[in-house]
This record gives C-alpha cells, structure tokens and sequence, in this order.
C-alpha cells in the first residue's frame, strides 16, 4: 500500500525553508522533520523522501559536522581563548620592539652579541606563539560561527586566521 506524503507545513513555510540559512541547520534534522510527520508517514514512511517533499532536499550535513556545532557559550569562550592566545603573541611582539629601541638608543657599546641572541630566542618564541596548533584548532573551530560573532570580532577572527596561515607557511 502506498501512502502520499504530506507536509504538514504551508506551501509559504516550505519556501521560506527553503531559502533560509536556517534550514540545513534546524529544520532539516531528521528528528525536526520526524516530530513534523503525520502518524501515519512515522510508522509507514520514507522520512527521506518526506523530507525532500518539504523541504526541496534532504540535508547534506554528515554527523560530524553537527557534532562540530558549538552553542553560543562555547563559540564565547573559543573565541576568548583565542583573543588570550593573540593577546600574548602581541604582548611578546612588544618586549622584541622595546629591544630594537633599547639598541637603537641606549644599549651599551659591546653588547650587540648578547642583544641578537635575546632578539632571536624572542623571536623564537613569538613565532612558537603564533603558530601554536591550539590557536589553528581554535581558528578551525571558530570560524563557521564567525557570522554569529559581532562584526569587530568576526573581522578580528578574519585577520588572525589569514596571518595564521601566513605565518604557519613560514619555517621557524
């Protein structure tokens, strides 16, 4: 026996679905879809095609990438990790540029040797900093939420993640 699926949602509801961001990411999960149905398409149906009927198509996101989804106190605190994370990249940036001026103006006649070994080590560890794999896991995570983040920290998210990759390309 054969059974028509219907939806159970308005033709107007459906297209504004089907154009929503939203969709793949509420309305298309199976048990969205399956708390919609009809009794009747529960225990004889193909939630597949119900789905389809619906929505235009079933989803395309695997499980792992709805694991992937962080909740906004997660995405928060990510992105507050991060912002430590750069802050201290940049702090140490400040120590190597208080070093160049210390020798540009006031370092001692004979120190040069010393000086270039503590701007190299510096150097080392702010380029560990900027490279760390946490702060790549971190960009990683972060960035399919950067449209919910507000716009200064979307951008700042933009700018860390592009001078991430810059800077990962670089040897140490």
């Amino acid at each position: 026996r054969r059974y028509k699926f219907t939806c159970p949602l308005s033709l107007q509801q459906r297209r504004l679905m089907r154009t929503s961001s939203l969709r793949r990411s509420t309305f298309l999960t199976a048990a969205t879809v399956i708390s919609l149905c009809s009794p009747r398409v529960l225990a004889f149906g193909n939630a597949g095609a119900f789905v389809k009927s619906c929505f235009g198509r079933v989803s395309t996101r695997s499980k792992t990438q709805m694991a992937a989804s962080l909740s906004p106190a997660e995405v928060t605190e990510a992105y507050t990790d991060l912002v430590s994370r750069l802050r201290r990249s940049s702090h140490l940036e400040g120590i190597g540029g208080l070093l160049g001026w210390d020798q540009q103006t006031m370092m001692p006649q004979g120190a040069e040797e010393a000086r270039a070994k503590q701007q190299a080590a510096l150097a080392a560890v702010i380029h560990e900093a900027k490279t760390d794999p946490a702060v790549g896991e971190l960009l990683k995570k972060l960035k399919p939420h950067s449209s919910s983040l507000p716009p200064f920290d979307a951008a700042n998210l933009r700018i860390a993640s592009e001078r991430f990759d810059q800077t990962s390309r670089m040897s140490s």
